[in-house]
């Protein structure tokens, strides 16, 4: 029962797919990074169901808003693991080539204190600025990971008056284009 079933799913799998490796009854579809269950339609990281594994393309069906809301999510949790702190809010917006992050609420308390002079807030800009510079092959793992797109440029600022901060990053496809019909 078990090897019809495994044979009707793979023949059906090959013709909607196409190639489909076969390794001791395991069936893997051979595209991007995520797993689904084919019987629960769910997202597995386990022992599969029937020995079962379907690896699909999951940016395909991704919307402009979902990954826009994937990479303010990876920001936050970069600035919170690699900066000490996350930021009250997070947008994302893609712009064509472009992907335009705004933080709010970045500062610590220290640092808020520290901006009320002129040397201060110069050297909250610099200290952050180094920060980020030398972090950058983290950002570029996110925007690669999270668009399928290599990051080109990355420009930054922060505001030690309002707490924001602002990334432009330039990717080498136009996003927007790629998502307009999601």
């Amino acid at each position: 029962m078990k090897n019809l079933l495994h044979k009707k799913l793979k023949r059906g799998v090959q013709d909607y797919f196409g190639n489909v490796n076969s390794e001791s009854g395991i069936f893997i579809l051979i595209f991007k990074n995520i797993y689904l269950d084919l019987f629960n339609c769910k997202k597995l990281y386990c022992k599969k169901r029937y020995g079962l594994i379907l690896r699909l393309n999951k940016m395909k069906n991704k919307t402009k808003g979902q990954i826009e809301s994937e990479i303010s999510t990876a920001i936050t949790q970069f600035e919170k693991a690699h900066l000490g702190r996350g930021p009250s809010e997070t947008r994302t917006y893609i712009i064509k080539d472009m992907i335009i992050i705004r933080l709010k609420g970045v500062l610590t308390p220290a640092e808020e204190r520290l901006a009320n002079t002129p040397q201060g807030a110069q050297l909250i800009k610099e200290v952050r600025l180094r920060l980020i510079e030398n972090s950058r092959e983290l950002i570029e793992k996110i925007v690669e990971e999270k668009t399928r797109a290599k990051l080109i440029s990355l420009h930054t600022d922060i505001s030690s008056y309002t707490g924001e901060r602002i990334f432009v990053l330039t990717v080498d496809k136009d996003l927007e284009k790629e998502y307009k019909g999601n």
